[in-house]
């Protein structure tokens, strides 16, 4: 089985959960590799079993660089499988619903969706203390794991 991960991130933290989902995968003999869709646009996907695609959450949704990165993703010609995971430092609300509702318009059906907190990197949030929220050196090996 092979698996594809396309993981847009901004500060570190959702590549981490990227690569750690990866791991676990290739441990349990799934051929994984995970792709920056910034730098490795996703044209075709049609040598794996399923994809996955990370980003974090921005204003109760997906990155701005999601959207972008999905409006460059071809509509595939059979459904294909897909899992969806967020990163945040607060509320995800939505995010994973958008995702999936983005990409169930690409022709990928949507299998789970996992959503970690993180430690903010919201300027204002950090500036007034999103540090003590409890996720400070998140996500760690507990969380991705």
């Amino acid at each position: 089985m092979k698996c594809l991960i396309s993981c847009y991130s901004t500060t570190g933290n959702t590549r981490l959960v990227a690569d750690r989902i990866a791991e676990a995968l290739s441990k349990a003999g799934v051929d994984t590799v995970v792709k920056n869709p910034v730098k490795q646009p996703l044209d075709d996907v049609s040598d794996y079993d399923i994809v996955g695609f990370g980003t974090p959450t921005m204003a109760f949704k997906p990155s701005l660089g999601f959207f972008e990165v999905m409006g460059q993703v071809p509509t595939q010609k059979k459904p294909v499988p897909a899992f969806v995971f967020c990163t945040s430092g607060g509320e995800p609300v939505n995010t994973l619903r958008t995702m999936a509702s983005l990409l169930m318009q690409k022709s990928f059906v949507v299998i789970d969706g996992l959503e970690i907190n993180a430690e903010t990197n919201f300027p204002v949030a950090r500036q007034f203390g999103g540090k003590a929220l409890g996720l400070a050196g998140k996500p760690d090996d507990r969380a991705a794991a």
